[in-house]
C-alpha cells in the first residue's frame, strides 16, 4: 500500500512540475514591452504561435485577466495547427479541469499528439498517465516507453517516476513468469 502511495505521489509531482516549469518558460517568453494588441490581432487571424501566448496570457494573467476558459480556448487552436507546446498544455488543463471540464482521456488524447513531437514534458506527463492508468488502461511498460523517451530527451524530472513505474513492471513479471508449477 505505502508503496502505491510513493509511486502514485512521485507522478502525480512530475505533472505538477512540467505544468510549473511550462507557465516559468510561458512568463519568460514575453517581456513587458509585448504589445498584447498585436498578438490577439495575430491569434485571431490563425497565428498558431500567437493563439499559444494569447493562451499563456490568459492562463497568468499577464496583461490580461486571468480566465482558464480563454486559455483554454487559444490552446486548443494552437494545438489544432500542431503546436507541441499548445497540446501539453491543452492536456494539462484537461487534466486539471481548468477552463474545460476534467476528462483524463482527453488529456491523454492531447498529452500522446504532444509526445509523438518529442515534446519531453509530454512524454513524461503520458507516462504518468499510463503508470495511474488514469485515462488509459494501467500499463507499465508503456509507461516505462514514454519516460525513457522524456529522459532520452534531457528531462531529468522523469527519472524517478521511470524507476518507480520500471520496478512495478518487474514485480508483474515476476509474478507472472515465475511461478512454480507441480
Amino acid at each position: 500500500m505505502q508503496k502505491k502511495f510513493i509511486i502514485r505521489t512521485a507522478i502525480l509531482f512530475i505533472l505538477f512540475a512540467c505544468f510549473a516549469l511550462l507557465l516559468q518558460q510561458q512568463s519568460h517568453a514575453l517581456d513587458a514591452e509585448t504589445d498584447i494588441n498585436n498578438i490577439i490581432n495575430s491569434a485571431e487571424q490563425g497565428d498558431a504561435k500567437a493563439q499559444y501566448d494569447l493562451g499563456a496570457l490568459y492562463l497568468s494573467g499577464r496583461g490580461v485577466k486571468q480566465d482558464d476558459a480563454e486559455a483554454a480556448k487559444w490552446f486548443r487552436k494552437a494545438a489544432e495547427q500542431g503546436d507541441a507546446k499548445a497540446q501539453f498544455n491543452f492536456g494539462v488543463m484537461y487534466y486539471e479541469g481548468r477552463g474545460v471540464p476534467q476528462d483524463d482521456a482527453e488529456a491523454v488524447k492531447w498529452f500522446h499528439k504532444a509526445a509523438e513531437q518529442g515534446h519531453a514534458p509530454a512524454q513524461s506527463s503520458l507516462g504518468a498517465m499510463y503508470a495511474l492508468g488514469r485515462g488509459v488502461p494501467k500499463d507499465y511498460a508503456e509507461a516505462c516507453s514514454w519516460f525513457d523517451l522524456a529522459l532520452k530527451a534531457g528531462y531529468t524530472d522523469a527519472s524517478e517516476a521511470r524507476d518507480c513505474a520500471c520496478k512495478e513492471v518487474d514485480t508483474k513479471c515476476v509474478d507472472t513468469h515465475m511461478k512454480i508449477q507441480p
